[in-house]
């Protein structure tokens, strides 16, 4: 391990404890495919059984995405959730309320309009939190995040 992950480990299991915590209980219960590190985050893929779209996301430093992410943009979408990650490092115990809920409500707005046929006005990633965590991941991963 180098001493850049040992740093942002001890800052997201003290400052960030909370979401690192679900985070963690998450990938235990949903862990079915594997666990990977990307950066200084743990990457955990799962099988999504019902073949609903759930959304990847990020809780501290965990990154969660499902057997439907397509290949050609899974850089992107890492890239996109760090962000998410660094977030958390940054708020601390304040990402729930202040990166979390709204991201959550934003994904469910959308998936809201999706599923009654209408059309969202704007790009998902165009405001806050997202477009934050886009910038905050690009310059973190020197990958592109996406622009959904």
């Amino acid at each position: 391990m180098d001493v850049q992950f040992i740093i942002c480990f001890i800052i997201q299991w003290t400052w960030g404890f909370i979401q690192n915590l679900s985070g963690l209980c998450m990938a235990v219960l949903w862990r079915q495919k594997d666990w990977h590190r990307y950066k200084n985050a743990i990457v955990t893929h799962y099988t999504n059984r019902k073949k609903a779209r759930k959304g990847y996301f990020a809780m501290g430093m965990f990154i969660f995405t499902d057997d439907m992410l397509p290949k050609a943009t899974y850089n992107k979408v890492l890239s996109h959730e760090y962000g998410h990650t660094v977030q958390s490092m940054m708020l601390g115990p304040f990402f729930p309320l202040v990166v979390g809920l709204p991201s959550m409500l934003r994904f469910h707005y959308f998936s809201f309009l999706k599923k009654r046929g209408r059309r969202p006005s704007e790009k998902y990633s165009v405001r806050y939190p997202e477009n934050w965590a886009n910038r905050l991941g690009e310059k973190a991963t020197g990958n592109k995040p996406i622009d959904w």
